[in-house]
């Protein structure tokens, strides 16, 4: 997890998805290129602290921390990070 910090590959890309599936959070995405093994999909990660859709969709943010994990039975686990 600590090589997407400030990495120039592996960033997060924020999707457009209805507020209900959200999963509660306000900014939800992924992470391309980086792979979780529970489901075959990119990382998925959320960035508290901005209001709804505040990020812009499909950019590529830079991660500059990670400031949470929800790690969950399933393995699917998601990263709160800073931007």
């Amino acid at each position: 997890m600590k090589s997407v910090i400030d990495s120039k590959k592996h960033r997060a890309v924020f999707e457009n998805r209805p507020k209900r599936y959200m999963l509660n959070c306000n900014n939800y995405g992924d992470i391309p290129g980086l792979t979780n093994r529970a489901d075959g999909d990119p990382w998925d990660v959320f960035a508290p602290g901005y209001t709804y859709k505040a990020l812009h969709i499909g950019k590529p943010y830079q991660i500059k921390d990670i400031v949470g994990y929800l790690r969950l039975d399933s393995g699917n686990d998601k990263l709160a990070v800073l931007l």
